[in-house]
């Protein structure tokens, strides 16, 4: 319950910033075709990654993963898949950026859905860090 909380509010925040990017490339979206408000979509945000996850996690637990992400120290987690798989992520990024042809909206999509997939996959690579 916890992950489906906070990717919810990961969504949320991405719908409220990019709703004028997905007005022309995923209209269908909540925020983007106006099914729901910004000032709703933040209450959800807000409820799905701050006020949920600390009622489903023990108190000690909420604040001990706060706490473990603000205060460790460099070198906490292992280094190589984290920096290694950044600089893959970049790298398929600049590929993708590379062959973007701005005059056609199919280009356009596909580049975002690109960034997308991406996203994502920084929460399979989360789980070797």
């Amino acid at each position: 319950m916890r992950r489906e909380c906070f990717h919810c509010g990961i969504v949320g925040i991405d719908q409220i910033f990019d709703r004028d990017i997905d007005v022309l490339n995923r209209p269908f979206l909540p925020v983007a075709s106006g099914e729901m408000s910004g000032r709703v979509a933040w209450t959800i945000v807000l409820l799905s990654g701050i006020v949920v996850p600390a009622i489903v996690l023990s108190p000690p637990e909420f604040v001990h993963a706060i706490l473990t992400g603000v205060l460790s120290k460099a070198g906490a987690f292992r280094s190589i898949p984290m920096i290694g798989g950044h600089a893959v992520l970049a790298t398929m990024l600049l590929t993708q950026f590379k062959e973007l042809e701005p005059e056609k909206l199919l280009s356009i999509k596909k580049y975002y859905k690109h960034i997308c997939d991406l996203f994502y996959l920084e929460y399979v690579q989360y789980t070797l860090i």
